[in-house]
């Protein structure tokens, strides 16, 4: 499992977690507490991923069954994009209209590039 640079560990045994980092797929307890008893997705394969990563944009099922199904809106220009991917500081349509008229974001978090080459949220490097 990847996890973020310099979070391997980053809690002691017992120690308490943000919410938003409990179940988000990075052991940050050195016992992994914060990842136990986590929601998940069966796929149709059979295999059984995060339930986060359903509908995420990235094929986490060997059967793509994760993305199937998902929520999407429609551009402007007419193409059809992911749902999450509306009002995300990205021009995901070609006419860049999935930006238009959203709340401005925090996007200094939004910074640092992965081994990959695609921007993380948060700012962190996934390293395997």
């Amino acid at each position: 499992m990847s996890r973020p640079l310099g979070l391997r560990g980053s809690l002691q045994k017992g120690a308490a977690s943000k919410t938003t980092e409990k179940c988000d797929g990075f052991e940050r307890c050195d016992d992994g507490a914060d990842e136990r008893g986590c929601p998940t997705f069966a796929c149709k394969s059979g295999e059984t991923v995060s339930a986060q990563k359903k509908c995420d944009g990235s094929d986490d099922c060997d059967d793509s069954s994760d993305e199937s199904g998902c929520p999407t809106c429609r551009c402007e220009d007419g193409t059809t994009i992911l749902t999450v991917d509306k009002c995300d500081g990205f021009e995901d349509c070609e006419d860049a209209s999935d930006e238009v008229g959203c709340k401005k974001r925090d996007f200094e978090l939004m910074c640092l590039n992965g081994p990959d080459g695609a921007t993380r949220p948060g700012g962190i490097i996934l390293i395997d």
